[in-house]
């Protein structure tokens, strides 16, 4: 598809995806929340890694507190936290 769009700025961490982000996210009338997951998650591995990751999960708990009335727990806030300092 040629578009204006074919002109990244700011990196090229999209130049290699066979259908960019934001065709997808237009093509699929994706919402902010959503259309930022499918950007982080396609370019976490060239771009941001693991902080590119810690946004898609930011945005799913918003998407899980403002469309379904599920708010993030303290509960969960530890599980994570557990999860990471075992990693470490």
């Amino acid at each position: 598809m040629a578009r204006e769009t074919n002109n990244q700025i700011g990196g090229t961490h999209y130049k290699e995806c066979g259908i960019e982000p934001v065709e997808y996210i237009h093509a699929n009338g994706l919402d902010f929340f959503r259309g930022n997951i499918v950007k982080y998650v396609t370019r976490d591995k060239d771009k941001n890694g693991a902080e590119d990751i810690r946004k898609i999960k930011d945005y799913c708990d918003i998407i899980l507190e403002l469309d379904y009335g599920i708010k993030r727990t303290i509960e969960d806030d530890i599980k994570d936290l557990e999860i990471r300092l075992k990693k470490e």
